[in-house]
């Protein structure tokens, strides 16, 4: 008769084979890269080509976007914003958006300020994001 320390020393190969597997699928599943690449107008009624990619994570509470790394050409402009866009809900019910990142010109190659139509292409960006990738 095996004793529980001789059945246990026995499967140990076994089941640290099978964690491994498993640990090794789940890691696949909580990185996300999705490629971007949509039209949105913004306040003022010029199109933007946005294009490029967003990294998203996926933990117990769902996902999270982590990043965007996305090109945006319109109105004669072209600009690279690197940076999060964070949708939070306060207590009081209502949602708010904040940008934090960088946004340059790559006509000019400058770092430029990222005014209010900008956040506004953004925060269309990440509500797109969410609605289409819900996992």
């Amino acid at each position: 008769m095996i004793g529980f320390t001789g059945l246990l020393s026995a499967n140990v190969p076994e089941i640290k084979a099978a964690f491994s597997e498993v640990e090794n699928s789940q890691d696949s599943h909580l990185f996300k890269r999705i490629k971007i690449d949509e039209t949105i107008t913004d306040t003022h009624g010029t199109q933007w080509h946005i294009y490029g990619w967003v990294d998203v994570s996926v933990s117990w509470s769902g996902p999270k976007i982590n990043h965007y790394d996305v090109h945006m050409t319109g109105g004669g402009h072209h600009h690279h914003f690197q940076g999060k866009v964070v949708r939070e809900e306060v207590k009081d019910g209502t949602i708010r958006n904040t940008v934090d990142g960088s946004l340059t010109d790559e006509d000019s190659g400058t770092e430029v300020a990222i005014d209010s139509n900008i956040k506004t292409l953004l925060y269309q960006l990440n509500e797109n994001v969410i609605r289409n990738n819900p996992e």
